[in-house]
């Protein structure tokens, strides 16, 4: 029963708390994506954020993951009341939860057992990968990245070339992201990284790649059927493989590189380019929200791959400098910014 409850909390985590924490956006004047799929994907992206910052803070003032933990439980639990305040005072929050169909619910039902299929696939593959390593070592050591997960070197004898690969996984520290919820839980690690996180982690590539589908193909369910089956069937075919030819990462859906490349970036792509199927004016790259995204999505590139800032900021820069290049092609002045 224990074991339940836990579990529950955590999926409330990681499923209903981010669409809650995405509502909060509606506070801003003129946001995009209105949608519960889309208050999901960049509530996922505010926490993923948040938690990097608070564990740069961390790192920097050596705290043990126990500290860790009490001060994000805290950050967690002000988020739920303050999103939760804001979705009863500003809307219906049975709106938010109302379903509009019976179609829809029952799609909503055969996602689910996919997601659970799915999940049983990952966590029956093989992997060369030391996530769950590096979680079992944090977890069992109460610290953070101070111990080699492979060798069980301490940091105080290791040599300068294993302190720089240290000092390299801190700079993306999704292990600890995931050793959080670990001590919160007191699950053993292998289970919630190997078991949990696929189903924890699998909705929101399929929320990107059902956003991606939607902007291309706003009015032909079929396609956007059709797009789905595809991603989906060659993200499949490179499954039985722990490292993928085609992207040259490993397939795993809780590794930093794979959340990044395959479900991250793609989702800052369409922030990018925004509901309009059209590059944004230059104008719209001073709107609040418009820099909230950019903030969000570095920050939470970050916590996921060590060059994920920058690569966020690339594409952030390519598509402000193409606007740029735009408003002079078109003879306009650079520095007029509409009421």
């Amino acid at each position: 029963m224990l074991t339940i409850l836990k579990t529950v909390i955590l999926a409330f985590a990681w499923l209903v708390l981010p669409i809650l924490v995405g509502c909060l956006f509606g506070l801003l004047p003129h946001r995009e994506y209105r949608k519960r799929r889309s208050a999901y994907l960049i509530g996922s992206l505010t926490i993923w954020a948040l938690f990097y910052g608070l564990a740069r803070i961390a790192l920097d003032g050596k705290w043990t993951l126990t500290k860790l933990t009490r001060v994000f439980c805290i950050l967690l639990i002000v988020l739920t009341i303050l999103s939760t305040g804001v979705i009863i005072y500003r809307w219906n929050i049975r709106a938010l939860i109302r379903i509009k169909s019976r179609a829809n619910l029952f799609i909503t039902v055969i996602a689910a057992l996919l997601v659970i299929a799915v999940a049983s696939g990952f966590a029956a593959n093989r992997t060369d990968e030391h996530t769950v390593e590096q979680v079992m070592t944090m977890y069992m050591t109460d610290s953070l990245y101070e111990y080699d997960a492979m060798t069980g070197k301490s940091r105080d004898a290791m040599m300068d070339y294993e302190k720089e690969t240290l000092d390299a996984q801190q700079a993306a520290p999704v292990a600890a992201y995931y050793a959080v919820y670990v001590r919160t839980s007191n699950l053993h690690p292998a289970k919630f990284v190997r078991t949990l996180l696929p189903v924890f982690l699998l909705p929101f590539y399929m929320a990107v790649y059902a956003a991606w589908a939607e902007y291309l193909f706003e009015h032909d369910t079929k396609k956007k059927w059709c797009f789905q089956i595809v991603v989906w069937l060659l993200y499949a075919v490179s499954l039985i493989a722990d490292w993928s030819v085609a992207f040259g990462l490993y397939q795993n859906c809780w590794n930093g590189e794979t959340l990044f490349f395959l479900g991250e970036l793609p989702l800052t792509v369409l922030l990018v380019l925004g509901e309009k199927k059209q590059l944004r004016e230059i104008e719209a790259f001073g709107q609040p929200y418009v820099i909230l995204y950019y903030v969000v999505s570095a920050a939470a590139g970050q916590l996921l791959y060590e060059k994920g800032f920058f690569f966020v900021t690339f594409v952030w820069g390519a598509a402000l400098a193409a606007a740029l290049i735009k408003r002079w092609r078109d003879g306009g002045s650079l520095s007029t910014v509409k009421k």
